[in-house]
């Protein structure tokens, strides 16, 4: 069960990481979506920002 602010939440922890450039991700079917396509879904995006975040730093 998500309770009423879940989403608001989330966006809060992702915009302290990234504030911060924690190479830190949250994904699963607690965060975003309870399905198996949602979560690969989800996963797969924050692999992406997690890859594009270390050419940054290696730059």
């Amino acid at each position: 069960n998500y309770y009423v602010g879940h989403e608001d939440v989330l966006d809060d922890i992702n915009t302290l990481v990234r504030r911060n450039n924690l190479p830190l991700t949250l994904v699963g079917n607690s965060y975003r979506g309870i399905g198996i396509s949602d979560v690969i879904y989800d996963a797969r995006v924050e692999v992406e920002y997690l890859n594009l975040e270390t050419m940054k730093r290696k730059a």
